[in-house]
């Protein structure tokens, strides 16, 4: 088969908990454990939609299970080698992240289970376990693409990676699962150059912080950026430093982007990095909260942060990524499930991407809602002239 499914199937010890909002604090229930949420706090979110009295954390075992069930409905996982997630080893999480970090998480799961290992990231009593399985299945699917067992891999699995630094926790995630990836693929033969792409609606700000001073890894992140939108980072002036300068390209999306523009923005600047850089291997943060309808969850609710894609960008996007990586490094290529909340619409894009996997016709098409249609956007050429004027030493986006 040409295509691999991982599945972290065990992840579920990984509980996020629900909250009960009594108006003024969110409460945290997770297991046995209650604890106020430092970060959302009811009186200062502009929630535009009637207030939950209570909800489940965003980040959820149903994520994975939902997305499986669709497979299984359309008659997928009879396409793909399906492989279990093996957990990463101590050796393979060394390469990324220290000691001191992996005993941080560890004495949380074992001594303040129900506490947040960082601002939304709730840790239960086995999370650490989940998370070194997460980023196993990032490597069970690396470890078969360079092998030549297949040439595609999706890695669908939690909790997600790209906002976990080398020594902090950030926004779910708790090990960056590409970039321990990208750091084992480096080590293996023929594999000096890595584009690590990401298309979260999310900076991927942590996988950045680990490739900063790294030329080996070409970080290139598309994502939104302004006031208020979760990280803080990811502004086109942000290049890296050192040996790794100019190897870090952030692209900004303007809110509400729609499919057409996206796709204009992304295949010009992929296509030109990947023409001048020639990667070994390609690599990508597949979070699909870019959906119109993804970030209507209170605990997701930030300000003019979403934008318009459907579920047909997903498609789109991957057999794009498939051209490039069937031009510059022999078809191989993993894609790692990061973000993505909403399990209708997170079924429906996981779909549309195992479908350009497997090299099948798109599986769900969608329509954009009216209140997408009348928006004043800037051009592809514009959202691209201030990434050319911060890299122009580094590459050419021929505008």
């Amino acid at each position: 088969m040409n295509a691999a499914l991982i599945y972290n199937a065990h992840s579920a010890g990984h509980h996020t908990g629900h909250f009960v909002n009594d108006g003024q604090v969110l409460q945290h229930h997770l297991d046995d454990y209650i604890f106020p949420d430092e970060v959302y706090k009811p009186t200062e979110i502009n929630y535009p939609y009637p207030f939950p009295s209570t909800f489940d954390h965003p980040e959820t075992i149903a994520r994975l299970e939902t997305v499986y069930k669709a497979f299984e409905n359309w008659g997928l996982l009879e396409r793909f080698k399906v492989v279990a997630a093996t957990p990463a080893t101590d050796s393979e999480l060394l390469t990324t992240h220290p000691t001191s970090y992996l005993e941080y998480l560890r004495n949380l799961c074992q001594h303040q289970p129900g506490a947040f290992a960082a601002e939304a990231t709730p840790i239960a009593t086995h999370s650490y376990e989940a998370a070194r399985l997460s980023a196993g299945a990032a490597l069970t699917a690396g470890r078969l693409v360079l092998s030549g067992a297949t040439q595609r891999a999706f890695a669908l699995t939690r909790p997600p990676g790209h906002h976990a630094a080398t020594q902090q926790a950030g926004g779910f995630c708790l090990l960056n699962n590409a970039a321990i990836l990208a750091n084992y693929a480096l080590t293996q033969p023929g594999i000096k150059r890595i584009l690590l792409l990401d298309w979260d609606i999310h900076h991927g700000n942590g996988t950045q912080e680990i490739f900063w001073h790294d030329a080996r890894v070409l970080f290139n992140s598309f994502h939104q950026f302004g006031p208020g939108i979760y990280p803080g980072s990811g502004a086109v002036t942000e290049i890296g430093a050192g040996v790794g300068r100019g190897y870090t390209v952030n692209v900004p999306l303007p809110t509400d982007c729609p499919d057409p523009l996206y796709q204009a923005v992304f295949e010009q600047v992929t296509t030109t990095l990947s023409a001048q850089y020639e990667p070994d291997l390609i690599i990508v943060s597949a979070g699909q909260d870019g959906h119109f309808g993804d970030l209507h969850h209170l605990y997701l609710w930030e300000e003019n942060s979403g934008l318009g894609l459907t579920a047909q960008h997903y498609y789109n996007l991957t057999r794009h990524v498939l051209k490039l990586a069937d031009n510059y490094c022999g078809g191989r290529c993993v894609f790692i499930q990061e973000g993505g909340y909403n399990l209708t619409n997170l079924a429906n894009s996981v779909l549309n991407i195992g479908a350009a996997l497997l090299d099948l016709p798109i599986m769900v098409q969608e329509q954009i809602p009216s209140s997408f249609s009348h928006l004043s956007l800037p051009t592809a050429e514009a959202i691209i002239a201030p990434i050319q004027a911060n890299l122009q030493e580094f590459w050419n986006f021929n505008l």
